[in-house]
């Protein structure tokens, strides 16, 4: 069954399996595939069984490892030395756009004027006439534009143009606010950890590893609990931005009150967090997403051992040697430059 979002504030080393990870060779996971479409159309549907397929399809195309870039600073020792990764609110990231929605409340509002003449198709018009206003892009507009020529409104030209100039201004106005209040409740409402499938990354390095001077740890998305991995989402990548249009048409089309647990509306919050513009497509990510309301920040969860640690090729001497103590246990590699192209190399340590 469904199974709500929330805090994992019981995932700790106890909920993990006892696989072991091993090396870690290989190209990087690709960036999308049609396995991830399908998983968020079930996703976002209010079909317990459909929710369910999802799980199951995301878990059967998990990375066998994520990345999880570090800077050189004490708190990423001790948060390595922990097993601790932080889950921070989607307000704080560096994309203004993260985990936000729109919606379009005019498309909204013409769907709706549709589906009304369907119900109760005026009865100046014929069958051609009724389809014509229903296929049209504005059928408030084409409606009037009809009963005009047919001489049976008394508003003239001037008039028509003036009232759809003025609902389309005022549903303009309406959908900046109201997206705006609703992006802003949900960047709230997000609580993650970013993850990545590409740990070779010049620009990732440079970006998020202090510009190599930081670290990159590895974690076995095998060696982690069921609830872990269940958190654990792809992110896509896109020049449109997640659109809530469908839900709140669902919900106006049901007789039904609004149910805040049905699936879908769990399930709103994630699907905003996983869409991103594809000007980061380069990131490669996956996201541990927990939904809070609270708003709150700075979240602990114990993802346990690592696989094996990168070490940044610029890394300070310092630092690289009580990085090596902390972690004599695990596999060690590090990152050096290719002295014939632009690659990272990692070399074991």
């Amino acid at each position: 069954m469904v199974q709500p979002l929330g805090f994992p504030t019981a995932l700790h080393a106890s909920d993990r399996s006892q696989a072991q990870p091993g090396a870690l060779e290989g190209s990087p996971v690709p960036l999308s595939t049609a396995w991830q479409s399908e998983f968020y159309s079930l996703l976002g549907s209010d079909v317990p069984d459909d929710v369910d397929k999802a799980y199951t399809l995301k878990e059967a195309n998990l990375p066998p490892t994520v990345f999880k870039f570090r800077a050189a600073d004490p708190r990423a020792l001790e948060n390595l030395k922990d097993g601790l990764v932080w889950l921070s609110s989607a307000a704080r990231f560096n994309d203004p756009y993260d985990s936000s929605l729109s919606i379009d409340l005019e498309s909204r509002l013409h769907e709706t004027f549709r589906e009304n003449l369907r119900d109760d198709p005026p009865h100046e018009l014929d069958a051609a006439e009724l389809a014509w206003v229903l296929g049209a892009g504005n059928p408030v507009e084409a409606l009037t534009g009809v009963l005009r020529r047919k001489g049976t409104t008394d508003l003239t030209a001037d008039e028509a143009s003036a009232l759809h100039t003025e609902v389309a201004k005022n549903a303009g106005q309406l959908t900046q606010a109201v997206g705006a209040e609703l992006a802003a409740l949900h960047q709230d409402a997000i609580q993650a950890c970013a993850f990545t499938t590409e740990f070779k990354s010049l620009v990732m390095w440079a970006h998020y590893a202090d510009c190599h001077r930081g670290f990159c740890v590895a974690y076995a998305t095998a060696a982690m609990g069921a609830r872990l991995r269940r958190q654990l989402y792809p992110v896509t990548y896109s020049k449109e931005r997640f659109s809530v249009a469908e839900h709140f048409s669902r919900f106006a089309a049901s007789t039904e009150a609004f149910d805040p647990t049905a699936p879908s509306a769990q399930h709103l919050p994630v699907l905003a967090a996983v869409h991103k513009a594809i000007d980061w497509e380069y990131e490669r990510e996956w996201r541990l997403i927990c939904a809070d309301e609270t708003g709150r920040s700075g979240v602990p969860v114990t993802i346990g051992k690592p696989s094996a640690v990168y070490l940044g090729a610029r890394m300070p001497a310092g630092f690289r040697q009580e990085l090596l103590r902390l972690a004599a246990e695990i596999p060690c590699y590090e990152m050096r430059l290719s002295p014939t192209t632009f690659a990272l190399e990692p070399a074991r340590l």
